[in-house]
């Protein structure tokens, strides 16, 4: 069980998820229903990765979903293992998609189980400031082009680059000297992980 520091499982979340995984024994990983501190819950079904076309289950319904998140993540060890787990040239930002992606492709199945349920109050990490919000964009952009030069080569820089870009400009960032600090920040992001593609490595 992968939990971020800011979220918590509600009391029985975990045996709800290994009953759920007992009963279906292609689950490589699942996520509990995850609410924000409002009590307010949402699916995970975006990524910046192309992600194959499921219908979408209902938040108190069982179903499969193409991409989990990785604030309260359950995941089958012998999956984990079978896929070398996480990909350690991520250092921060999207190594939920990749992951999920590599567990998609070994034939294993991705869930949503509302029986189990968490709380995520999410950008509580760190505070909220122009720089961090800089050091993060940066992080998230060489992330991104990482994870979408393994997933569809050729498309990583230019599909990160661009939006970038497209946020910096956007109207609703004039007034935010943090969103463009945040923009800024993966542009420049983009553009180092020409270099090197986004991979992480350790010194």
């Amino acid at each position: 069980m992968f939990l971020n520091p800011d979220a918590q499982l509600m009391p029985g979340a975990l045996h709800a998820l290994e009953e759920f995984a007992f009963a279906n024994p292609l689950l490589g990983a699942a996520n509990p229903l995850i609410r924000d501190k409002r009590g307010r819950a949402r699916l995970k079904i975006s990524s910046p990765l192309p992600l194959p076309a499921m219908p979408r289950p209902a938040l108190d319904e069982a179903g499969q979903l193409p991409v989990l998140s990785g604030g309260a993540l359950f995941v089958r060890r012998a999956a984990f293992e079978a896929v070398a787990g996480f990909d350690p040239a991520i250092f921060l930002y999207h190594e939920d998609h990749d992951l999920c992606r590599r567990l998609a492709r070994a034939g294993y199945t991705l869930w949503h189980v509302p029986k189990a349920q968490a709380v995520h109050i999410t950008g509580t990490g760190t505070k909220r400031s122009t720089e961090m919000a800089a050091w993060k964009g940066y992080q998230m952009a060489r992330s991104r082009v990482y994870v979408l030069e393994q997933a569809e080569p050729g498309t990583g820089f230019q599909q990160t680059f661009w939006l970038a870009l497209i946020g910096l400009l956007g109207p609703t960032n004039l007034l935010s000297k943090r969103r463009r600090a945040k923009h800024t920040g993966q542009i420049k992001g983009a553009l180092s992980a020409r270099h090197d593609g986004g991979r992480y490595v350790t010194k």
